[in-house]
């Protein structure tokens, strides 16, 4: 996804990393459950 879009709809960099840390959390058990 593009970093700039989100920017402009999240104003707030909190609830941003909030969303990336759901996001890598998501990628990171999916990985697990793969291997």
């Amino acid at each position: 996804f593009v970093v700039g879009e989100t920017l402009q709809v999240l104003p707030e960099p909190s609830s941003m990393t909030l969303l990336i840390g759901a996001a890598t959390a998501v990628l990171a058990r999916r990985r697990s459950r793969r291997c």
